[in-house]
């Protein structure tokens, strides 16, 4: 894979998340342990964020709880100006390149510290009960969060690695989902630390998935069987350890407590604006003078926060050739699926390519199709059994209802404003046929004993994951329509619960 020219300067999300390259980037992790802002100028800062949730983490209740966080925001000093000074500094070619790595980390934490100030103004009145939630984002905020988006060539709301997950996540000695420490949260109750500190541990593995691939590409290049067959079986190993994280989803962030505790605060606003939904039609009004006309402007169409804003898949899609499975021509999913890369940091979307144009240029998928389908097929059976656990969630988090969910709130689009009930589905469908499509170029004649277990076990899984996939499709669209099946989507739910807690690794 061909490295990439290091004369170039680097920007300020290089300086964050590494410059994308296999070798030059900390998987998808930032380079940094991420922090918070020091110094007198940001305790009030740190303080309101602080004192935010609507259980601090000593337990008592915040400022959300009492429904006084807007107001107490009101004193809140716009840093917008600090920001841009930053900024500034390390585009000047005086200033040391270990301070210009340091402001750009103090721009990335504090990215992350708006998006959360952005969460509690807009969202407090939908914890109260309101049908809608703030339709103004005043400018000590607004400023701070526009500014800091473009800086990073991101979007001025919640996203995953720049403010949800990645740069809101402290490992420690142990890595597992109790012992991940969150800097910033919303709610604060167990249910909300789970289910992001879940996605955490997952993303922790991707520096050792970078290497495999790394290797993968390499050992395509230069002919390296050897290699090529170790790094295939670390991508499955390390493909799996996050499967298995995320399957712990189910027993640690309650599904009806999701609907209530979670998902409101976390979606977006495509989907979600017009009569009736969380927002107005014009969505948001951003007192902010960072846009082109230095004038206050409405937005309405940035997604929300989503697991399908995290870059794991997609890579795995890359390497794999799972994306030549893709739907063709202008297909709507297929394309959002292609626009949430703008959701991501530069540096992540940026390796995605140059993964993808690696796989198509070195022919990695025909070549493991030719000398290792088995192995070509187990890994892919990992990224099918994802988007199936995906789409399990789905359905028991976001299509059925949970404790008080808001009416405003739409149980057929996803947080990130996706048609749940053909999004997930498809891409199912997608994964499963490049299954297939491995299984069929294995030469069974030649297999051993634990070879052809492995087969048989990834044939049969194939087989009917098809059927239960589409049938789950069509249960899911029916009960959106009418509600009273409900007992038919409880049992699809319970089915697929079942399926994957007792799913074997091939």
């Amino acid at each position: 894979m061909p490295q990439v020219s290091n004369t170039k300067p680097l920007t300020i999300s290089e300086r964050v998340w590494g410059r994308a390259d296999l070798n030059l980037m900390n998987g998808y992790l930032p380079l940094q342990m991420p922090y918070c802002l020091e110094g007198d100028q940001f305790k009030g800062l740190n303080n309101l964020l602080d004192e935010m949730p609507v259980i601090k983490k000593d337990g008592s209740a915040g400022l959300i709880a009492s429904n006084t966080f807007r107001i107490t925001a009101a004193s809140l000093d716009d840093h917008a100006d600090t920001f841009l000074a930053w900024a500034q500094l390390i585009e000047d070619e005086t200033t040391a390149e270990s301070e210009k790595n340091k402001l750009a980390m103090d721009l990335a934490v504090a990215f992350r510290d708006y998006q959360y100030l952005k969460m509690g103004y807009l969202f407090e009145p939908i914890h109260h009960g309101a049908a809608q939630g703030s339709e103004e984002l005043p400018p000590q905020i607004a400023n701070p969060l526009v500014l800091l988006a473009q800086l990073f060539g991101q979007k001025p709301w919640l996203e995953y690695a720049s403010g949800y997950v990645l740069m809101n996540s402290i490992f420690g000695q142990q890595i597992t989902a109790d012992k991940v420490e969150l800097i910033r949260q919303w709610h604060g109750g167990p249910d909300e630390f789970y289910f992001q500190t879940v996605h955490s541990i997952i993303e922790w593995e991707t520096p050792k998935l970078f290497k495999a691939i790394h290797l993968l590409l390499d050992g395509v290049e230069h002919n390296k069987d050897a290699q090529i067959v170790q790094a295939v079986q670390t991508g499955i190993d390390v493909s799996q350890t996050m499967l298995a994280g995320l399957k712990q989803m189910t027993k640690l962030s309650r599904p009806a407590f999701y609907s209530a505790d979670v998902r409101p605060q976390i979606q977006g606003l495509v989907g979600n604006c017009g009569d009736g939904k969380l927002f107005g039609e014009k969505g948001v009004l951003y007192n902010s003078r960072f846009f082109a006309d230095q004038q206050p402007k409405y937005i309405n169409d940035i997604r929300g926060q989503t697991g399908a804003q995290s870059s794991i898949i997609p890579l795995l899609d890359n390497i794999l050739g799972i994306t030549d499975f893709y739907a063709k021509g202008d297909n709507p999913l297929t394309k959002m699926l292609r626009e949430f890369r703008a959701y991501r940091p530069k540096p992540h979307t940026d390796l995605l390519e140059m993964v993808e144009k690696a796989q198509n240029r070195l022919q990695v998928r025909q070549y493991l199709k030719a000398h290792y389908p088995l192995l070509l097929a187990q890994w892919t059976n990992v990224v099918c059994q994802f988007r199936e656990f995906h789409f399990y969630l789905a359905m028991a988090y976001i299509v059925k209802p949970g404790k008080a969910q808001p009416q405003s709130q739409s149980r057929g689009v996803g947080t990130g404003g996706s048609p749940t009930p053909k999004y997930l589905p498809q891409h199912v469908s997608e994964s499963i046929d490049a299954l297939k499509e491995a299984l069929a170029a294995v030469d069974q004649t030649n297999l051993c004993d634990i070879e052809r277990n492995i087969f048989n076990q990834l044939d049969e899984y194939a087989q009917k994951t098809a059927g239960e996939n589409k049938s789950r499709s069509e249960i899911v669209g029916q009960y959106l329509e009418d509600s009273s099946r409900e007992s038919l989507l409880d049992d699809a739910i319970q089915s697929s619960k079942d399926k994957m807690e007792t799913e074997t690794e091939c």
